[in-house]
């Protein structure tokens, strides 16, 4: 697969930035996706602790939902406002937004007060993941996004890994409202580094909104991340509630695509579906996704209900995995801004991974905690390789006015195929656990 050449006349010359404005961007963009990536992950090791102090056991599981609902609805409206009024006010408003939510949820003072500022953290934290990559297409060439993507994508890994056991600490050692407080610094320097080095770029002329687009398109995302958070967990899979919520999504989704198909300025440009690079890419962001959220689940309950590990060391177990998927991410970004050619890095990434998910399905209760590692590991190059690859292969294949909703366009995609990978292996582990017991159980 190799990108086809963007739209050149509208691209905006990337030589106007001097060598230090694109360290003083890169540096903030860097910082501000670690706040975002890792708030959240940062918080699963510290539950426990806030459900005993705050209460409302029946409710917890909000924390984690109302986050998910809010950052990913997010992500592809305000990647599309940004390609329409640029980068840098949507991104200083996520960090923004990211610091008040962060600041309001460690003085939480009951479970419903922690949900509505995880929203307000939500929101910001989509900000940031919808531009952090688009950023790199802004600051540099084609020729050289590669290596960048690759440091963005590992950064990316390295927060996902470090937020629980960053989480832990923090519970264990402080207070579990550290948790939270602790993004105010981080996201402090990002926010400072970005109003002094990030110019204000923005197109010549700006589009009309689509406010219709962004209506139909929380009405399509919002009912299916719940389906598939509360499907084989809260309701059956064929329950009233799941399919409803399911026929509601598909139907915004039908309206969706005829309102923007007849609209001059639409939020997402149906076009894009006609570029197949893009199309290609969405479908390995989905699958990837669905592959890597699936695994960090429920490969560490695999090694501590099955293998018999602890909590600590099933925590841990993801660790070899994304240190793999960091360092890959790193070498894939050089390789390609050396080559520039990405069908064989491509297949590359994608073999491995299955290579690596085909081992992961063969663990047993006679495996060992190396053979999870190893396979873990193997999995985390194939994810590493693919995830930079395939966002930058976009970014080379779109004009530039469309750039912004083109790559969170992957993240999105992303964020929805690991919301489906939990449930639906959710699902698989239900049935096997009850084929089980009644095979076994007299």
């Amino acid at each position: 697969m190799t990108a086809a050449a963007p739209d050149a006349g509208a691209m905006r010359p990337i030589a106007e930035l001097d060598t230090r404005t694109k360290v003083l961007v890169i540096a903030g963009t860097l910082l501000g996706l670690f706040t975002a990536a890792m708030d959240q992950t940062v918080v699963a090791t510290s539950i426990p602790k806030i459900v005993a102090d705050l209460g409302g056991f029946g409710l917890f599981s909000w924390v984690g939902t109302g986050f998910l609902l809010a950052s990913t609805t997010t992500v592809p409206i305000v990647g599309r406002l940004s390609d329409m009024y640029g980068r840098k006010p949507f991104f200083m408003l996520g960090i923004v937004l990211l610091l008040l939510g962060s600041a309001l949820a460690g003085s939480s003072q009951t479970i419903e007060q922690l949900i509505a500022f995880r929203v307000i953290q939500g929101f910001g934290a989509g900000m940031i993941m919808a531009i952090a990559f688009t950023i790199v297409g802004d600051v540099f060439p084609p020729a050289e996004r590669g290596r960048w993507m690759g440091l963005m994508a590992g950064v990316f890994a390295a927060a996902s890994v470090l937020g629980p056991l960053i989480g832990g600490t923090l519970t264990d050692h402080a207070d579990w409202r550290w948790v939270f407080y602790i993004n105010l610094p981080m996201g402090g320097v990002a926010l400072a580094l970005l109003a002094y080095g990030m110019p204000r770029l923005r197109p010549p002329t700006t589009p009309k909104m689509d406010y219709r687009g962004i209506v139909l398109l929380c009405a399509t995302t919002v009912p299916m991340l719940l389906a598939f958070s509360w499907a084989g967990n809260r309701f059956d899979w064929v329950s009233p509630q799941i399919i409803g919520l399911l026929a509601w999504s598909v139907a915004a989704l039908a309206l969706l695509v005829y309102t923007e198909l007849r609209t001059e300025e639409p939020l997402l440009p149906m076009q894009l579906l006609k570029n197949r690079v893009f199309t290609v890419s969405g479908i390995v962001a989905l699958l990837t996704g669905f592959a890597m959220m699936g695994s960090l689940f429920y490969i560490p309950l695999f090694v501590q209900g099955v293998l018999g590990a602890s909590a600590t060391s099933s925590g841990l177990v993801t660790m070899p995995m994304m240190i793999a998927m960091a360092l890959a991410a790193g070498i894939a970004g050089q390789v390609m801004s050396r080559v520039g050619k990405y069908r064989v890095i491509g297949v590359f990434g994608l073999i491995v991974m299955v290579i690596g998910m085909a081992i992961l399905s063969m663990v047993d209760a006679s495996s060992s905690r190396s053979d999870v590692t190893l396979a873990m590991i193997i999995f985390g190059i194939g994810l590493g390789t693919s995830i930079p690859l395939y966002t930058l292969a976009v970014q080379n294949s779109v004009p530039y006015r469309v750039m912004g909703v083109s790559t969170s366009t992957m993240q999105f995609l992303r964020s929805v195929g690991g919301t489906m990978g939990v449930a639906i292996m959710f699902s698989v582990i239900q049935v096997q656990y009850h084929d089980g017991v009644e095979e076994n159980v007299p």
